[in-house]
């Protein structure tokens, strides 16, 4: 890589583009007692961030409020809003960036936290680039991205990464960049400087649905977590189905999942089993949206009544978690860099959590998708369409990896968007 030197690298990020620290607050000073974590949730944080149940509750108490941070803090702080991210590294650390060291910026930066119910629990920064200036940078790069990636062996890809306050290019380490990325890299790395990331990753892109294999299944309800399936084993093919939707238009309930499910077969009936083991449709592939905004689809529910769909997902357990069969689904956001996000597949074994590592990711697989979320959860064959989740929130619907536990997926108020449908919710 000695090519590359003069580009900033990942390591250097920190530090190189946040310029001076505003207010700093402790990053755990959410009260929890109204905030009742899944245990399965709890125990997964306790045991990847090595704390008590009592600190990881706090802590994810405080990432709950943070869609209502970011939403409050665009509406105050314009384009003096930098992002919001979780610093994982420091104590689960919420931060704000802001573009502007104003006393006007910083005081709309506290009526943002006050308002999301975070007083004492988020730190501000300032920082070089706003949000709309990086999510530009993304969309620019992107566009260009696909004629980059033609037939090359590898996908450069591209998101945005809040904690440097920068567009991050990643790079496959296991093959060789094409004399047309090499050039794409530095033309990109002259035009945006600081504001630019070099990072790798290992693998290479793939969708994640399956061939036949046998798998946990439910009885109704209907729910999310389970194992989809077309046509009939041994020959039958397999994703995850994810939430409960309902049609906006239409009142029409559908099963949400991955929209390159739909490639299996157009025509045919989705099925899954009882824990009987008999087999039971689901229905047809209704719409299938695959572009630079996700990869999504539904799947229309024939029998509503017998299969009496709720909002829950199928959490399973694992040998440091707790099962879960009627996981709540109360509420749809997009997660931060550093927000914890879960996901139950349906080929993995169980349920697992990491964090999100990167928003706006584009552009993994053919056709190129945008607008995604990258994690470090893990997942393998057959978990396409598998739904991602956190503190009772669904975040979104996954779709590939690039290795086992570097992993990313449509979000879900793109899903909602796009196949003009809405998530349902427990509560409702």
């Amino acid at each position: 890589m000695t090519a590359w030197t003069r580009f900033r690298f990942e390591l250097r990020a920190v530090g190189a583009t946040l310029l001076c620290l505003g207010l700093v607050f402790a990053p755990s000073s959410v009260a929890a007692e109204d905030f009742s974590p899944d245990p399965f949730e709890l125990e997964e944080f306790v045991k990847d961030h090595h704390v008590s149940s009592a600190v990881a509750a706090q802590r994810m108490a405080a990432q709950d409020r943070i869609p209502e941070l970011v939403d409050y803090a665009r509406e105050l702080l314009g384009d003096h809003f930098g992002g919001v991210w979780v610093d994982v590294a420091r104590d689960d650390q919420i931060t704000m960036g802001l573009a502007s060291g104003t006393a006007e910026t910083k005081s709309a930066a506290s009526q943002a936290i006050s308002r999301a119910g975070l007083d004492g629990a988020v730190k501000t920064v300032d920082v070089r680039s706003s949000e709309q200036a990086l999510a530009e940078a993304v969309a620019d790069i992107a566009r260009r991205l696909p004629d980059v990636n033609t037939h090359a062996p590898g996908d450069i890809t591209v998101g945005i990464r809040t904690p440097g306050n920068a567009v991050r290019l990643s790079l496959p380490s296991d093959y060789p960049l094409t004399a047309g990325q090499r050039q794409f890299v530095n033309d990109t790395a002259d035009k945006y400087g600081d504001a630019l990331i070099i990072g790798q990753y290992e693998g290479h892109a793939r969708d994640q649905a399956c061939t036949y294999q046998t798998n946990p299944f439910c009885d109704p309800p209907l729910r999310g977590g389970i194992t989809i399936a077309i046509d009939t084993p041994p020959s039958g093919r397999t994703c995850t189905g994810a939430f409960v939707a309902r049609g906006n238009a239409t009142n029409q309930l559908y099963q949400l999942t991955a929209g390159h499910c739909r490639t299996f077969d157009n025509t045919n009936l989705w099925w899954t089993y009882f824990t009987t083991g008999s087999q039971h449709n689901l229905g047809p592939f209704e719409t299938s949206v695959i572009n630079g905004f996700g990869d999504v689809g539904s799947i229309k529910i024939l029998n509503s009544s017998g299969w009496d769909p709720r909002s829950w997902v199928f959490v399973t357990g694992g040998p440091d978690t707790t099962s879960n069969h009627q996981y709540r689904i109360r509420d749809d956001a997009t997660p931060q860099v550093g927000n914890r996000i879960c996901i139950t597949g349906a080929f993995y074994g169980r349920s697992d959590c990491g964090d999100v590592t990167e928003t706006a990711h584009c552009c993994p697989g053919n056709p190129p998708v945008g607008a995604l979320i990258r994690a470090n959860y893990c997942s393998t064959n057959g978990d396409s369409g598998a739904p991602t989740f956190a503190v009772n929130t669904a975040y979104g619907i996954h779709k590939g990896a690039y290795s086992a536990c570097d992993t990313y997926g449509s979000r879900a108020q793109v899903a909602e968007q796009a196949l003009d449908v809405h998530i349902t919710h427990a509560d409702d």
